[in-house]
């Protein structure tokens, strides 16, 4: 009996195995959007508060 063979006769799918499943369009575009969201939040929105509060000048 091969890895391959425990694998498929296992009922939960392993993590290897779920790879394949994964959006990875999506991942991209909610990490793009995290990154763009901070940046707004620390520069435009409270950037001068933050910095206050961070003593930097």
């Amino acid at each position: 009996m091969i890895a391959a063979d425990l694998v498929a006769d296992t009922p939960f799918p392993t993590m290897l195995s779920s790879f394949h499943e994964l959006n990875y369009l999506a991942i991209l575009i909610a990490t793009v959007l995290g990154f763009a969201f901070g940046a707004v939040w620390y520069t435009l929105l409270f950037g001068r508060v933050w910095r206050t509060e961070m003593k930097l000048p």
